[in-house]
C-alpha cells in the first residue's frame, strides 16, 4: 500500500509539473485562452505562423471603446472616492451598469479593479509585481507602456468553489492587447484596496428579521433589507429595526423613495396572515381543497371532450376523401361546389385541432396546480400548528414555500400566496396597513 501511495503522489507531482510547463509556454504567447471576456474587451481571432510554416489560429483581446471608457471611469472614481461602497453608490446614481445591463455590486466592481488585464505594461506594473514576488515571464523591454498584462494561474478550485491564489503563485506576461489603465494608476488602486481590506465591510443586518430575503419594494422591485435602529430594543427584548429598500439605501435615496417600514410590526402582520391559512374555514384553505379534489374530475371531462373532437375530425376527413373520390365522376360544373365543401371541412378541422390543443394544455396546467395545492395543504396541516416553535431559518423557508412574493410600498404589505394564479375570482387576505 505504501508503494502504491508513493507512486500515486509521484504521478500527481508529474501532472502538476506538466500543467505548470504548459502555463509557461502559454505565457510566452500572451494570447487569450477563452472564456468570458473581461469588461472592455472582446475576443479576436488572429493567425500565427509556426516554425514549420503551419498556420495556427490564436485569439487575443481587442478593445471595446464604450466599455473601456466605463472601466476608466471606475478606476478614476475609485482613486477619487477611495471606497468600494461609495463607488457602488456612484454607479447606481449615474446609471452605470454591467455589460449585461445589471447594476454593479461591490464584488463585481472589485473583480474589475483587481484584474491585471487592464493594467498597461510599464515600469510601474513591472516593479509592483516584482515586489510581490510574482514570476514574470517576459523581457523588461516588453513592458512598453502600450500593451496590457495577461496573468495565469490566478485561481484554483477548492470544495466546488473558485478561490484566488496568492500573488506569488501567479505567472505574469505581456499580452497582445492594449492596456486601459496606466500602471501608476492601477497600482494606486491596488494599494487602496489593500488598505481598505483592514476595514472589513460589515453588512447591516439583524438576526431576527423574518422577511429578510423575501420582502421586496413595490416601487423598484429591490429586496428590502433589515436596518437596525441604533440600540433600540422592544419591550420583549428584541432589537428594533426597519425594512429599507436596498436600492434606496445604495443610491442614497436618489433612485427610490419608498418609505421604511417597522420591521417587527411587518413580521407580526405577515405571521398573522400566514397562520390564518391553516384554519380550515379560511377562503384560501377552502380554495386549495377545492382545487385539489376537483382537478381530476375536470381532467376527465376534458379527455371526453377531446375524444369527441377527434371523432369529428375523423368524420370530416372521411367526408373529404369521399368528395375527392367523386371529383373524377361528377360534372365539371359541380367542381366549384365540391371544392368549397372540402375547404369548409378543412377549416372546421383546423378549429377542432386548436380546441384539442387548448384542452390538452389545460390538463397539464391542472395537474401542476393539483400538485401545488397538495404541497401547500400538507405544509399547512403539518407545520403551521407548531410554527412559533420553529427556528428563524425554518420559518423563512416555510414562508417561501407558501408565498410567491411579498411586497411593501411604505404603507401596505401585499402577500401573494402560492397557488392563487387560478383563483382570481376569490378574495385572499393581505397584510393590513403597516406604517
Amino acid at each position: 500500500m505504501f508503494m502504491i501511495s508513493v507512486f500515486a503522489q509521484l504521478e500527481r507531482d508529474t501532472i502538476a509539473e506538466r500543467i505548470r510547463d504548459n502555463m509557461l509556454e502559454l505565457a510566452k504567447t500572451g494570447r487569450w485562452l477563452g472564456g468570458m471576456t473581461p469588461t472592455g474587451y472582446k475576443s479576436e481571432q488572429i493567425e500565427n505562423i509556426t516554425v514549420d510554416g503551419k498556420k495556427r489560429k490564436l485569439y487575443k483581446l481587442s478593445t471595446i471603446d464604450s466599455e473601456a471608457r466605463i472601466v476608466k471611469i471606475l478606476f478614476d472614481k475609485m482613486r477619487e472616492l477611495k471606497s468600494q461602497t461609495k463607488l457602488e453608490t456612484y454607479t447606481i446614481q449615474n446609471d452605470i451598469k454591467t455589460k449585461n445591463d445589471k447594476p454593479y455590486t461591490r464584488w463585481g466592481l472589485k473583480n474589475i479593479l483587481i484584474n491585471p488585464v487592464y493594467a498597461i505594461a510599464d515600469q510601474d506594473t513591472l516593479d509592483y509585481f516584482r515586489n510581490l514576488g510574482v514570476e514574470i515571464y517576459a523581457d523588461e523591454k516588453e513592458f512598453d507602456g502600450i500593451h496590457g498584462l495577461m496573468v495565469y494561474n490566478k485561481t484554483e478550485k477548492k470544495k466546488n468553489q473558485v478561490v484566488r491564489k496568492d500573488a506569488c503563485d501567479w505567472i505574469v506576461s505581456v499580452g497582445k492587447h492594449k492596456g486601459i489603465i496606466a500602471g501608476k494608476e492601477w497600482v494606486q488602486v491596488q494599494e487602496l484596496l489593500d488598505r481598505n481590506s483592514d476595514m472589513k465591510y460589515r453588512k447591516p443586518s439583524t438576526s431576527n428579521a423574518l422577511l429578510s430575503g423575501i420582502l421586496r419594494c413595490s416601487y423598484c422591485g429591490s429586496f428590502m433589507r433589515a436596518k437596525l435602529k441604533n440600540k433600540m430594543v422592544s419591550p420583549d427584548g428584541r432589537r428594533v429595526f426597519d425594512y429599507m429598500c436596498e436600492l434606496k439605501d445604495k443610491s442614497r435615496k436618489q433612485k427610490c423613495q419608498c418609505k421604511n417600514i417597522n420591521g417587527l410590526e411587518a413580521d407580526r402582520l405577515v405571521l398573522e396572515e400566514i397562520k390564518k391559512l391553516a384554519t380550515p374555514t379560511s377562503k384560501f384553505y377552502k380554495a386549495l381543497k377545492e382545487l385539489s379534489t376537483n382537478t381530476f374530475n375536470k381532467e376527465d371531462k376534458n379527455n371526453e371532450e377531446v375524444k369527441t373532437l377527434k371523432s369529428l375530425i375523423y368524420k370530416n376527413e372521411n367526408e373529404i376523401n369521399s368528395l375527392l373520390d367523386k371529383i373524377k365522376y361528377v360534372d365539371i360544373s359541380l367542381l366549384d361546389d365540391i371544392s368549397k365543401e372540402i375547404k369548409k371541412l378543412k377549416e372546421t378541422n383546423s378549429r377542432l385541432e386548436k380546441q384539442i390543443k387548448s384542452l390538452t394544455n389545460t390538463n397539464y396546467e391542472e395537474i401542476n396546480d393539483k400538485e401545488t395545492a397538495d404541497l401547500v395543504l400538507n405544509i399547512l396541516d403539518t407545520y403551521l400548528t407548531s410554527f412559533d416553535s420553529l427556528d428563524l431559518n425554518t420559518k423563512r423557508n416555510m414562508i417561501k414555500l407558501l408565498v410567491s412574493s411579498i411586497w411593501a410600498d411604505g404603507e401596505d404589505i401585499t402577500i401573494n400566496f402560492l397557488g392563487t394564479r387560478n383563483m382570481k375570482d376569490k378574495t385572499f387576505p393581505t397584510g393590513e396597513s403597516c406604517k
